[in-house]
This record gives structure tokens, sequence and C-alpha cells, in this order.
């Protein structure tokens, strides 16, 4: 398991010692979040890239997170920084660098 950053720690000052702005992933799963390999949609679900798709061995470790609604901050307070986290992808799809629950 390894801490990881939801909004980039180089891009956001502000936030890097703010806990709100932290989740625990395995090494895995955040290695692939941070090369945008999943992602998570505008419906706050889980997506793999067809790269992942392509990749039996990798696709075999992660297809059990498509299509998985992540669990959102329950204080709608806190729901901002993840708007505020949206980027467009190399397809130009919407992409939400944000928390994965439950990985």
């Amino acid at each position: 398991m390894t801490a990881a950053h939801i909004l980039k720690w180089s891009e956001h000052p502000d936030k890097r010692i703010d806990p709100q702005n932290g989740i625990c992933l395995s090494k895995l799963v955040d290695k692939c979040f941070e090369d945008v390999l999943i992602y998570i949609d505008e419906n706050y679900k889980v997506q793999l890239t067809d790269e992942v798709r392509g990749d039996a061995h990798l696709y075999k470790q992660l297809q059990d997170y498509e299509n998985k609604k992540i669990k959102l901050p329950a204080d709608k307070s806190q729901r901002h920084a993840l708007a505020a986290s949206l980027c467009c992808g190399a397809d130009n799809s919407v992409i939400k660098k944000t928390i994965i629950s439950g990985m």
C-alpha cells in the first residue's frame, strides 16, 4: 500500500498536506491512476483505457474495478475537489483524477 495524492502534488501546493487530498492505494492501482491507465468518468465510475484492455495480464489485475462506482465523500462540501480535478485525456474524453474507494 502507498499513500497517494488525489490532486497532483506538483500542481496543487496548497493541498500538499491536506489530509482530504490523500488516499491509500495499492502500488499497482496508484501507478495506473498516475499514468491515466485507469480513470473516473463523469458518472464517478472507474474506467480502464484501451491500453489496459490490450494487456491481458494487466486487464486481469484490474478488471474487477471496471465500471465500479466510487464512494463519494459524505460531506458534500468536500466534493468540490472532485470537480476541480477534471482534465482531458489523450482521446479528449473527460477524466477525473479522484478517489478510487476500495482499491
